[in-house]
């Protein structure tokens, strides 16, 4: 079988170009702009620059088990706030048979805080003595004797 010059250099040129615009559609498909952010020892993936100054992006499922019963001071907007307490920290990791080899280690916790008054489902400025500012989605999930309770699920995947 025998193929034209012209059929060839055709052919060579889309694969070339396929291949340059396959290795630019991956990194706009997960999100990665080129330059942008740097690789995180943390996650172990490309993150934004703004997301690593972020202080929950340190902190893992025992940094918060070591301030349970201690006050969260939530803030929401410009309005005084709210304190609650952290009352539990779930671990929500799936067990080890159900995760693939090839994902990696995973964490995922929950936090449970208990307050007060029913607040709207909301992303609070959350503050506290020991771990400083951060924000967190927090989610109510009812009240039980007249205490409301709030939950916030952190779920990460280092590669």
């Amino acid at each position: 079988m025998s193929i034209s010059r012209r059929i060839f250099l055709r052919s060579a040129t889309m694969v070339a170009i396929s291949a340059a615009a396959h290795s630019k559609l991956t990194s706009v498909a997960f999100g990665q702009r080129s330059g942008g952010g740097r690789q995180s020892a943390v996650t172990g993936f490309r993150v934004p620059d703004e997301s690593l100054s972020d202080p929950l992006t340190y902190f893992t499922q025992s940094t918060f088990s070591a301030h349970l019963n201690s006050k969260f001071r939530l803030r929401q907007g410009t309005s005084g706030g709210a304190v609650v307490t952290l009352v539990e920290v779930k671990d929500l990791a799936p067990s080890a048979h159900k995760v693939r080899a090839h994902v990696g280690s995973r964490e995922c916790f929950s936090l449970v805080f208990s307050g007060g008054k029913q607040l709207p489902q909301d992303t609070y400025t959350i503050e506290h003595g020991a771990l400083g500012t951060f924000k967190l989605l927090l989610v109510p999930t009812g009240k039980q004797s007249g205490v409301a309770y709030l939950e916030a699920i952190v779920n990460r995947l280092y590669s």
